[in-house]
């Protein structure tokens, strides 16, 4: 169940929970940072790539119940395959949605 499309899951990051705070630069002025407090019962995610992903920058914060499921193996690149540390797990998240 995603905020934009519910037929695709996607790979994100945890970056805050819910009564934390997150800045985030502004598209066309990059010295300004607009603050955003995520809401209780939600996550705020983010993906690797920051010049080209589609997260919660785009659709806002993404209520728990949307996760599906966590991180705990990599796969690729092939030189860094294995379980992946407690810390990382616990801010990788997978949900649907458009990209």
């Amino acid at each position: 169940m995603s905020p934009t499309n519910f037929r695709q899951t996607v790979c994100k990051r945890i970056i805050a929970s819910e009564g934390e705070t997150v800045g985030l630069k502004h598209r066309y002025n990059p010295s300004k940072i607009e603050l955003k407090k995520v809401p209780k019962g939600h996550v705020w995610l983010e993906g690797d790539n920051k010049h080209d992903s589609h997260d919660s920058r785009y659709y806002g914060p993404v209520p728990y119940a949307m996760i599906q499921g966590r991180v705990l193996f990599r796969l690729w690149p092939l030189t860094q395959l294995g379980r992946l540390d407690t810390v990382a797990t616990s801010l990788a998240a997978t949900v649907p949605s458009e990209h």
